[in-house]
Order: C-alpha cells, then structure tokens, then sequence
C-alpha cells in the first residue's frame, strides 16, 4: 500500500464519525456500512469492515437523502418547521480554494454556487442566519503553490463576492489563506465586507492583533461572538507567517481574553473558528471551558454530529466545500449554557455501533490466531486491521467518556443542533454566484482536475 493512501486511511478512519450510520450485520461477518467505501479505500482487505462514514456517499446513500434537503428540485425529506424563534448559522472550511465540485465520478460533491443556493433555499425555514468559514480555504496548499499572484487574488476575489453573496461574515486566517499574502487578502476581505479573524495572530513587531481578533454579529436575537485561532505548528510556516511579519501567539491566553471580551459584550454563544489539530481543540476544551462551539480543524474531520468538548461541542464539515454545516440554535430562558438536542440518544447509537465493530475485530484477531487456525489475512491485510481495530477503541473510549459526562437538557435550556449536508449533483447552482466563478475561470481556466 502506498504511504499517502494508508496515511488517508487512517486520517479517515480517526477523523469520521460513524454515528449517522448505521451497521447491518446478520453475525457471519463483519458489521457492514450503509454507505459506500471512499475510493481511498480500494485495497482495503474485504475481510474488514469500514469504520468510517464515507465523505463521498454514493446517491443511494443514506447521507445523499440528507443533502437533497432544502434543493430546488430535489424529493423533500420530512422534516418539522423551524421555531419561530430558531436561527441557524452555516458553516464550512478547509475550502483549499475549490470553486466547483470536486470531480469525482461516482458522486461529485461541492461547488460554491451550489453552497449559495443551498443557503438561500435553508435560510428560509428561519428568523435569521448567517454564515461563517473556519478557514483554510483560498488555496489549495501553503507549501507548493502553483497559481500566479495575479490568480491567486483573483480567485480569492470571486469567493469573497461568492461569500458576501451568502451571508458570510467571518473567515479564520490559516496559512491557505496567507499564500494570496497579508495585503491582498486584507483588502479582498475588506471590499466585500468579510471580517479576517484571528485571536493568536499578531504584528510580529508590534504584537498587536494582524487581524479582527474577535467580533460579536446579531442573530436573531441572539448575540453570536467570534474568534479565530491557527495552530501553533502551521504547515509552511516560515513563508506565509515569518516572512509576511506574522507571529503566532500562545492559544490559550488568547482564547482566554477573547472569551473574557466576548462575555462582556454581551456573546450568547461563544464560537472558535479553528485551523487547530484535533489535540489541540481538545486542550481548548479542557482549559477554556467557556467556549460553546469549535468549528473545523486541521485533521478535515467529517462530524456527523456535535461532540462534547469541555462545556461546549466541536464540529467539522471535511474539505473543499464538499459539506456544509447547519447549526440551528434557539436560545431558552437558561442561557448559561448550550446543549446538544437528543445528544445522549445520538451518542447511544455511535456506543451501539462502536462496541460491535469493536466486538467483531476481537472475535475475528482470536479465530486468526487460534493454534492451527487457517489464516485469512495476509501481512498486509493484518496489519490494515490492526490499525482499524486501534482506532476503534479510541473512538470508543471518547465516546463513553462523552456519554458519561452529559447533563440532559430541560426545557428551559438553550439548544444546538447539527446537520451536515453533501452538495451532490441534486442542489442547483445560484446564477449571481455561477456569474461571479464563470468571470473567474474565464479570465484564469481551470486546471483539470489529477485522476478525472
């Protein structure tokens, strides 16, 4: 196996929850998945069940029904009216500067005009919305950057209109982002009115903020603050941070006086728009207990639902604009904080799946080594195994640890809830956003996209 597909392996095996599929199994083998395997995941042992929820799920896909929802066109699901009360607020990131959908031949997913009319036909269920991105999104790599400076700002110009287009408020800077260089991107950001926010990200000589370190923006009723954080071990470091005047603050101080800002302004819910490793969300979590939401990570996960992070909850849509993620929020006469709608029922079924992927790869590692046992794996495939039966377990353990820290919510309580929908070929395209990328990929034509 190569090392890039086996290290795609095992991101996608750690990073993607399983909780929104379920596993059909009639005992004579291994739990199976009611979704397709990625094409990452060909050669894979048949003999292994697949742990993940595919990020690309084929059209007769559970997940491909929850993405119709809200598409022009496309068969509605059922689902009960939005309060007149509830808001919601869209999210995305780690867009790497994907302005179409991804290419894919088994179900292409993403595109930015797509997004716009995805949000425009949802945000009409309710009183108020708007969006925001995590970050990671306007190129494609920080380290090797194919694009002229001219195509480069251009294209970070047409997703900028785009986002202004669909309610965008704010962007994290991450060091995608810094490849279009600190100016540019200040002033792209500025003429479409998207905040660049960053609590961590300072002059490298004056160690003043370089950008918005937090901003406070009305839904509804309800006052949403906003900070940033990059990681402390960005990819490309020397040239998108040292070498542009940059330097990274430490993140929990900033977390810290973001939150503590935030609180006095009035927030009712604190949002952290993260291009952080998983390790390090979870410190945040631990040390900053204030913080409602975590939105994206470095490890691109794909979180079916919220999980438990400190008081709060962490969610991430994967990449390149495949997904988008709603949070529908509702703020009850308890404000003091946020919980998850149905969290323990969502987490009990993650347990119920988890505990039998566990079960069969205990089973099946004890028929393997039994003296005198046919084996029916070879290196390759045992190893493979092994590697998912490891991330089973931590999976595991996490999730019991979440299901026994949760208080249930009472009906005084604020309340989130999560969805994440896959643009498939089903959602239309918005004509004022298809308009701005059209312009764009005139003036600079797509590269075709590599396996396509």
């Amino acid at each position: 196996m190569k090392p890039e597909i086996k290290a795609l392996l095992v991101f996608l095996a750690v990073g993607a929850a399983v909780a929104w599929f379920l596993f059909a199994s009639d005992g004579s083998g291994p739990p199976k998945p009611t979704v397709d395997v990625p094409a990452a995941t060909a050669g894979a042992p048949a003999s292994a069940p697949v742990v993940v929820a595919s990020p690309n799920p084929s059209s007769t896909a559970s997940a491909g029904a929850a993405g119709a929802a809200g598409a022009p066109g496309a068969a509605e699901r059922e689902e009960a009216p939005a309060a007149p009360d509830e808001v919601s607020l869209y999210f995305t990131a780690n867009g790497m500067g994907e302005i179409e959908d991804c290419g894919c031949q088994a179900r292409p997913l993403g595109g930015i005009a797509k997004r716009a009319q995805f949000i425009t036909d949802r945000a009409k269920r309710y009183a108020a919305s708007l969006a925001v991105d995590a970050g990671g999104s306007l190129a494609a790599d920080a380290e090797i950057v194919i694009e002229t400076p001219d195509e480069l700002a251009d294209r970070s110009d047409a997703i900028f209109a785009s986002m202004a287009q669909m309610g965008y408020v704010a962007l994290n800077v991450g060091a995608r982002d810094l490849t279009v260089g600190v100016d540019v991107l200040k002033a792209k950001a500025k003429a479409h009115g998207i905040a660049l926010v960053s609590a961590n990200l300072v002059d490298a000589k004056t160690r003043k903020p370089a950008f918005e370190p937090w901003i406070v923006r009305p839904l509804g009723k309800i006052k949403v603050g906003i900070f940033g954080l990059v990681t402390s071990s960005p990819v490309a470091r020397k040239a998108r941070f040292d070498d542009q005047g940059l330097a990274i603050e430490a993140m929990i101080p900033a977390a810290r006086a973001a939150v503590a800002a935030l609180r006095s302004e009035g927030a009712d819910v604190i949002i952290v728009l993260s291009q952080l490793a998983r390790k390090e969300i979870d410190a945040l979590g631990d040390e900053v207990p204030q913080i409602d939401l975590v939105l994206g990570s470095t490890d691109m996960e794909l979180t079916q639902r919220l999980e438990r992070l400190g008081r709060g909850f962490h969610a991430d849509p994967y990449n390149k604009g495949k997904w988008i993620g709603e949070l529908r929020l509702r703020v009850g006469k308890n404000a003091d904080r946020w919980f998850a709608n149905a969290f323990r029922s969502k987490v009990d079924i993650e347990l119920v799946s988890l505990e039998r992927q566990a079960g069969w790869y205990t089973k099946k590692f004890a028929e393997e080594d039994a003296p005198g046992a046919t084996k029916t794996m070879d290196e390759r495939e045992r190893k493979f195994a092994e590697e998912r039966f490891v991330n089973v377990r931590a999976k595991l353990q996490r999730v019991r640890m979440e299901r026994e820290g949760e208080i249930d919510a009472t009906a005084d309580s604020s309340v989130l809830d999560l969805e994440l929908f896959p643009l498939g070929e089903e959602v239309t395209e918005d004509p004022a956003v298809r308009k701005i990328l059209d312009a764009h990929e005139h003036r600079f034509p797509q590269r075709p996209k590599p396996g396509h």
